[in-house]
């Protein structure tokens, strides 16, 4: 998640014209805008970190951490489950 949000901070950074535009049609500084954007693209996949998303792989279900069978784990959008966990 860190990763994506690292690029597309350079992203806003390098396209600062777009960048002031998106900010101002908020009302926001640049800055402050850069900021929250940043943040809220560090979070959109957090229901990634969820059980029914790993079980997805099952081939690479950490067995010695998450108990039971990925088999089992009732399936969940993980946007869904984004908006559970904010």
């Amino acid at each position: 998640m860190l990763d994506v949000a690292a690029v597309a901070r350079l992203l806003q950074e390098e396209r600062r014209e777009q960048t002031e535009r998106l900010a101002g049609s908020l009302g926001m500084e640049m800055e402050d805008f850069i900021r929250l954007n940043t943040f809220l693209v560090a979070l959109h996949d957090i229901g990634k970190f969820s059980r029914s998303f790993q079980a997805q792989a099952p081939r690479f279900w950490p067995k010695d951490v998450l108990d039971g069978d990925p088999g089992q784990v009732p399936a969940g959008s993980h946007w869904q489950i984004s908006h559970e966990l904010l």
